[in-house]
């Protein structure tokens, strides 16, 4: 479950099947805190690419935007590009694909090779499929989003951690 409080306020609340685990993730800017044990840590995105899944795009500044456009896809590079795109860049780099004005991948460049990314599109039977790879890592996490529902609010509350028990 995805409780958010735009422009950046995020809740992450996890269940696992037959209900053997669970655990939650407060994302506010770019602070990602989780409670209790790193493991969770280990299966979620980067703070840009978790903000990515909830259709935000939120990365580090850097010097250089290059942009595409074909049809009605941009594709935007983002980082200290030296005149080139995202593979050419020094150091880090985003890459922002966009089609028909929504935010539906965003990648991770390092050496000029894709390290880890996101997409989010619709799929038979749900929503949103959001799905996060860290291609070094073998990593995967698939989500099916089932439902969105805007309310009211949310109590102040569910943007701290639980104390310790």
């Amino acid at each position: 479950a995805v409780r958010a409080a735009p422009p950046d306020r995020a809740r992450l609340d996890f269940f696992l099947a037959n209900g053997l685990a669970g655990g939650y993730a407060i994302l506010v800017g770019d602070s990602l805190e989780i409670p209790g044990i790193d493991l969770v840590r280990r299966f979620l995105p980067p703070v840009p690419l978790l903000w990515a899944t909830l259709g935000r795009r939120v990365v580090p500044a850097a010097p250089d935007t290059v942009a595409r456009v074909a049809g009605d896809t941009v594709r935007a590079d983002i980082g200290t590009l030296r005149g080139a795109d995202a593979t050419g860049a020094d150091g880090r780099a985003w890459r922002l694909h966009y089609a028909r004005g929504a935010l539906v991948r965003m990648e991770r460049i390092e050496g000029g090779r894709v390290v880890e990314w996101i997409r989010r599109e619709p799929a038979p039977g749900v929503l949103w499929r959001l799905q996060y790879v860290h291609e070094r890592g073998g990593r995967r996490l698939t989500i099916g989003v089932t439902d969105t529902t805007t309310v009211e609010g949310f109590d102040e509350g569910i943007w701290r951690k639980s104390p310790a028990r």
